[in-house]
């Protein structure tokens, strides 16, 4: 969502609704948290902060929809985050291993110009980005390690 722009209240039921169509109809089919947020990271616009969904926003409107992505893409986020790094490995590593090349060219991708920086959601803390950052750097060093790179 926009900086300016106004998000709904709370307790809008629809925004409630909304969130639970997008975790019941999308989310529910990844295998978990990290390919959640790999997945909630590439429907935002970098340059807008604006999340695009189709459907979302045809269902419950624009502003609905970037609130219930916004506040879902932070909430997985945060979610990972509290996890113990050795979590955040293996589903790094079960996400890389299902790429085409098991990987290889996204870990050196993230490795050489930081992208994974993207996977976190506008609005979020420094401190919450530093120490996801942190946890990340260290098992994209892992992995390099692990797969001879």
């Amino acid at each position: 969502m926009a900086p300016s722009e106004p998000a709904p209240p709370p307790e809008d039921p629809r925004l409630a609704d909304a969130r639970e169509d997008l975790a019941r109809t999308t989310l529910a089919e990844l295998p978990d948290a990290f390919s959640r947020l790999a997945y909630l990271a590439s429907l935002r616009d970098i340059a807008t902060d604006r999340y695009v969904h189709w459907g979302l926003e045809e269902t419950y409107g624009p502003e609905l929809a970037q609130a219930a992505i916004a506040r879902t893409h932070q909430e997985v986020f945060r979610l990972l985050c509290a996890a113990p790094v050795s979590e955040l490995a293996a589903q790094i590593r079960r996400f890389l291993a299902g790429r085409e090349d098991g990987g290889r060219v996204l870990l050196k991708n993230w490795q050489r110009d930081f992208s994974y920086n993207l996977l976190a959601p506008a609005g979020i803390d420094e401190l919450e980005l530093e120490n996801f950052r942190i946890n990340f750097e260290a098992v994209m060093a892992a992995a390099a390690l692990h797969s001879g790179e």
